[in-house]
């Protein structure tokens, strides 16, 4: 962590623990994506060796033992995978607190602005940016803006508040090979509507982007800094 190097006694320390905060959930995201490919490689591979059984024979026929197994340890392998696609956004919403929590930390507190969460840095970026007499890297705004859609309002909606109590979850396959959950509800109402889970590969792409405009906005805004620079920093 090379950015601690800028700083003075024990705010070289403060420093990379508050930036820590912030890569810790970021290595842990790397788990559930890590294991959502390999069990998507898993449920899509099953799925198509299914669909080339059927094909293969058609017609209506008493499932063997060895096909009956298979259905259960498919059914097992999406349970798996929901699992991990539901953990990748639950620890991707608490990344991008830490990132926000990590900003105010870095840069000190502004009167009437609160970055407890990225939908309060996403809200009140701008305002903060002017109080601090901040740069904000170009671009930066966009990526927090469509994280803050795909992530948080996901996680919010579709997961952490979710209340209906007629909620199903599928499994669907994409074109390319990927896989998502898709939600939906039994005995649809006009009001119920069909949601799938964010691409989990674009967001990651968009949370890799997003931790290079933060050491962006660190470096460029290095001097606004209320921790103690180093002689040189």
């Amino acid at each position: 962590m090379a950015e601690r190097m800028f700083y003075d006694g024990m705010d070289n320390n403060r420093v990379a623990f508050s930036l820590g905060q912030v890569s810790r959930y970021l290595r842990f995201l790397e788990i559930p994506r890590s294991r959502y490919r390999s069990l998507n490689e898993e449920v899509v591979a099953g799925f198509r060796r299914q669909m080339a059984e059927a094909a293969s024979n058609p017609g209506m026929r008493e499932l063997t033992a060895s096909e009956v197994a298979e259905l259960d340890s498919d059914v097992q392998r999406q349970v798996f995978l929901h699992f991990e696609i539901e953990s990748f956004f639950l620890f991707a919403k608490i990344f991008l607190d830490k990132v926000a929590r990590f900003v105010q930390d870095f840069f000190g507190g502004a009167r009437g602005l609160s970055l407890r969460s990225h939908d309060n840095w996403c809200s009140d970026a701008d305002a903060y940016a002017r109080a601090k007499g901040l740069v904000i890297p170009s671009g930066m705004l966009d990526t927090m803006q469509r994280l803050r859609s795909l992530v948080a309002d996901y996680r919010d909606k579709q997961i952490a508040h979710l209340q209906n109590p007629r909620a199903m979850h599928g499994t669907q396959i994409r074109g390319d090979g990927s896989t998502q959950i898709a939600g939906s509800a039994l005995f649809p109402t006009a009001r119920d509507k069909q949601v799938m889970s964010p691409e989990i590969d674009e967001v990651w792409k968009l949370i890799e982007t997003y931790v290079e405009q933060l050491i962006a906005m660190v470096e460029t805004n290095r001097d606004k800094t209320r921790y103690k620079l180093a002689a040189g920093g």
